[in-house]
C-alpha cells in the first residue's frame, strides 16, 4: 500500500504530502526505504513525509497546531519520540 500511495504523480500546488502510518511499520517502512531507491525518489519527487496515526489524533485534540508542532510529530522518527530531543515550552 505504501508503494502504491508513493506512486500517485505530481505535487499539487506545491503542497506538502503526509503517508499516515501506524506506529508498529515505521521500522519497516524505514527499512524499505532505506534499501528501495524507488520509493527514495518516489518520496522526494512527490514530497511525502510520514506521520505515525497517533500523532494524528493527538493534532486533532490540539486547539490551534502551527507549523513547530507540526514538525515534531512528522516522519518516521519524530522529534518528539526522540530520547533527548527538547521540545519548546510554549
Amino acid at each position: 500500500a505504501v508503494h502504491e500511495a508513493l506512486s500517485l504523480g505530481g505535487r499539487p500546488g506545491g503542497a506538502q504530502r503526509y503517508l499516515v502510518i501506524p506506529g508498529g511499520r515505521a521500522a519497516l517502512v524505514g527499512e524499505k526505504l532505506e534499501r528501495n531507491p524507488l520509493w527514495q525518489r518516489a518520496m522526494e519527487e512527490g514530497g511525502w513525509r510520514f506521520i505515525k496515526y497517533r500523532h494524528v489524533r493527538q493534532l486533532a485534540g490540539q486547539p490551534e497546531i502551527d507549523e513547530y508542532v507540526l514538525r515534531t510529530v512528522v516522519g518516521l522518527d519524530p522529534v518528539a519520540e526522540r530520547e533527548g530531543a527538547q521540545l519548546r515550552l510554549f
